[in-house]
C-alpha cells in the first residue's frame, strides 16, 4: 500500500515499511529551521505533526544533513574570511555557549555585509590565535571592552551604547552631575557626526574634534572631584571610579567613532549577529563540538546571505545541489 503526500510542491510517494528518501526541500528547510528558530526536537516534531507521522525524521538524521550543508558551504566560508580580512572596520564579540553541559564560547566576527562566527573553548589569546583570523586582520576592531582584543587589528574602538547604560547606572545611584553632562556629550558628538556625514563630509575638522575631546576630558577630571564628596555614602564609588578611569585610559578607543566616521558608534552589529546563538541556547544545547562547529558554519552563512538580500532557502537549497553561493 502507498500513501501519497504533498509537500513542497512536490508530490511523494512513500511505500509502507520502506526506506524513504527525502527531497531537498525537506532538507532545507529543516537546516532552515534549526540555523535560526528550532531545536532538532522540534524539527522532527514538527514534521510527524504534519504529516500525521506518515514523515518520520530522526534528530540523526537531520543533523547529517546540517553536516552536509556545512561541508558544502565551505567555499562560502573562505570567500567571507577574505571579506572580512579586506574590511576596514569590524565588529567583534562572543558568547558562552553549553556544549555536552560544559561551557565553550561562540565568537562573532562582521561588519554589515559579512559574518564569521566560530567556537572555542576558552576565550583565551591562544584559542583566538588557533583559530587565525583576528591574528591576520589588519583594520580596526570595535568591541566591547574585552581587553583580549587590544592584541589585534591597527587600532581599536569601544563601543559607546555599553557606556551610555553604565552613566546611566551612576545617575541612578548617585546626584553627580559628570555622568549626565558625559552622555549628553556624547549623543551630541554622535549627533554631529551623523550631520557632517549628511553634509557629505569625510571628516571632522581637527580644531572642533579636539575642542569634543577637551570638553570630555573636563567632564571627566569634574567626575573624580564629585565622586570624592561622598565617599561615606557612595554605595556606587568603586564602579563609579572604574568607570571614570577607563574612560580616561581609553579615551581615544571611545572617541574614535568621532575622529574616523568610518567607525561606528556601538558595536550593536556584533550583539545583532549573535542574537540567534542565543535564542538557539534557550531552546536546545548542544550536544558535540562537531555539531556546535557545524551551527557555526551554517549561521555564519545564513547571517552573510541576509545582510545581501540572499533568499536563505534558495541559497541552502543551491548549497545542497553542490552549487553554494558565493558573495
Amino acid at each position: 500500500m502507498t500513501k501519497t503526500l504533498y509537500y513542497p510542491s512536490k508530490e511523494i510517494s512513500i511505500p509502507r515499511g520502506k526506506p524513504v528518501s527525502y527531497g531537498d526541500n525537506i532538507k532545507t528547510l529543516s537546516c532552515l529551521l534549526n540555523a535560526s528558530y528550532m531545536s532538532y526536537d522540534g524539527i522532527t516534531g514538527m514534521f510527524n505533526h504534519l504529516t500525521s507521522n506518515t514523515i518520520e525524521i530522526s534528530k540523526a538524521t537531520v543533523l547529517s544533513w546540517n553536516e552536509c550543508l556545512s561541508n558544502n558551504l565551505n567555499p562560502q566560508m573562505e570567500n567571507i574570511k577574505v571579506k572580512l580580512l579586506n574590511s576596514l572596520v569590524l565588529n567583534v564579540d562572543k558568547s558562552p555557549i553549553k556544549i555536552d553541559g560544559e561551557q565553550y564560547y561562540i565568537h562573532t566576527v562582521g561588519n554589515g555585509h559579512y559574518t564569521l562566527q566560530y567556537v572555542t573553548k576558552h576565550r583565551s589569546k591562544d584559542d583566538i590565535d588557533a583559530f587565525g583570523f583576528l591574528s591576520e586582520y589588519k583594520g580596526i576592531i570595535v568591541h566591547d571592552h574585552y581587553s583580549l582584543y587590544y592584541n589585534y587589528g591597527s587600532d581599536n574602538a569601544e563601543c559607546n551604547v555599553h557606556i551610555l547604560r553604565y552613566l546611566n547606572g551612576v545617575s541612578e545611584f548617585t546626584e553627580h552631575n559628570w555622568a549626565k553632562a558625559l552622555k549628553e556629550l556624547l549623543l551630541e558628538m554622535k549627533t554631529r557626526k551623523e550631520g557632517l556625514i549628511e553634509l557629505k563630509k569625510e571628516k571632522i575638522d581637527t580644531s572642533e574634534f579636539s575642542a569634543f575631546q577637551e570638553r570630555y576630558l573636563n567632564i571627566l577630571k569634574n567626575g573624580k572631584q564629585e565622586r570624592i564628596t561622598d565617599l561615606k555614602t557612595n554605595a556606587y564609588k568603586n564602579e563609579e571610579l572604574n568607570l571614570l578611569n577607563r574612560l580616561i585610559k581609553y579615551e581615544h578607543n571611545h572617541l574614535l567613532f568621532l575622529n574616523k566616521f568610518i567607525v561606528p558608534f556601538s558595536n550593536n552589529r556584533a550583539e545583532a549577529d549573535l542574537r540567534k546563538v542565543k535564542i538557539k541556547q534557550k531552546i536546545g544545547k548542544f550536544r558535540s563540538v562537531t555539531g556546535a562547529d557545524t551551527y557555526a558554519i551554517i549561521r555564519s552563512c545564513a547571517s552573510t546571505y541576509s545582510k545581501n538580500n540572499i533568499n536563505l532557502f534558495n541559497a541552502f537549497k543551491n548549497a545542497f545541489n553542490n552549487n553554494p553561493v558565493i558573495i
